[in-house]
């Protein structure tokens, strides 16, 4: 098995790399101490700076790796349950009770930034600059890859979709046909909710009432006839996005974005396949420092 070279200390990129390779070693069944010894000798830190890192990865790789295995239990099991169906009268009672004032327009009026590129708006969400899966094309992938956030900065304008949560690894897992793959997601940081049900405007009223409860970081829209919002979920237990994912979908949201922390959206700022602006319609970087 051939394993990834850790990066030069002072590239900022150790401390991930750290992480990665413990979640992959312990994914491979090694045992604590070999992971650990693996660590220490292909590590590029050193002294305490690198002892503090590998410890700290040592003790949250099993915890990621648990988390990912339950959740692929989940997977298994939603087949065989009924996924929630769309509540027409909580539908209605939204929209009733935004009298027609809330619309695709006062949304753009109440963003707290207006007129972002995909270049401004990336940073903003990936202040740490991680790992990021982005792409021309899904159905097939065109032009994929996982990059640093800045390394997408040049190009992702010109690019269709990207996977909302960073990923722990560029590789193609063995069994896997893409680097955008649920082994490969690290903690979930955003859901995102988009439906193809209703008009723009009644969307936008569904986002900002979603917003009331959970901190809304982010609206775009397709390029075609969705809005995409942003919901900050960082720390939340799986438990509480499977929740959450459930009350959307009662409001229209699709269940696939809702509920796969891997699912490619629509790339803020980008460009549809139609020659249209994925316009960033709404963004509040305040809403990602909001915690349970």
């Amino acid at each position: 098995m051939r394993f990834e070279p850790c990066p030069p200390a002072g590239s900022g990129q150790v401390n991930s790399w750290t992480f990665r390779t413990a979640f992959q070693r312990f994914a491979a069944g090694w045992p604590e101490e070999k992971v650990r010894r693996y660590l220490y000798d292909h590590t590029t830190h050193t002294g305490e700076e690198a002892e503090l890192e590998i410890e700290r990865a040592i003790e949250r790789a099993p915890a990621y790796l648990k988390n990912a295995h339950a959740d692929a239990r989940r997977s298994g099991l939603r087949r065989k349950t009924k996924k929630p169906k769309i509540d027409p009268a909580a539908v209605q009672a939204v929209l009733v009770e935004s009298s027609r004032r809330v619309n695709v327009e006062a949304l753009r009026q109440l963003s707290p930034l207006k007129q972002l590129t995909t270049r401004d708006v990336l940073p903003l969400l990936y202040p740490d600059n991680p790992l990021i899966w982005a792409a021309y094309s899904v159905k097939p992938e065109l032009l994929a890859d996982t990059r640093r956030v800045s390394d997408w900065l040049p190009v992702a304008h010109k690019l269709q979709y990207i996977a909302p949560n960073p990923m722990i690894s560029r590789r193609v897992p063995t069994g896997k046909f893409s680097r955008r793959c649920g082994v490969n997601t690290g903690p979930r940081r955003f859901i995102v909710l988009e439906s193809d049900h209703g008009t723009a405007d009644e969307q936008a009223a569904i986002l900002l009432h979603i917003g009331r409860f959970v901190p809304l970081v982010l609206a775009v829209h397709s390029g075609n006839k969705s809005i995409h919002g942003w919901v900050n979920v960082a720390g939340r237990s799986p438990a509480w996005c499977e929740a959450l994912a459930d009350k959307a979908m009662e409001l229209r949201a699709d269940p696939q974005p809702a509920r796969t922390a891997s699912q490619a959206v629509r790339m803020p700022g980008g460009r549809h396949d139609n020659g249209r602006v994925q316009e960033i319609l709404f963004c509040n970087p305040a809403a990602m420092e909001v915690r349970p």
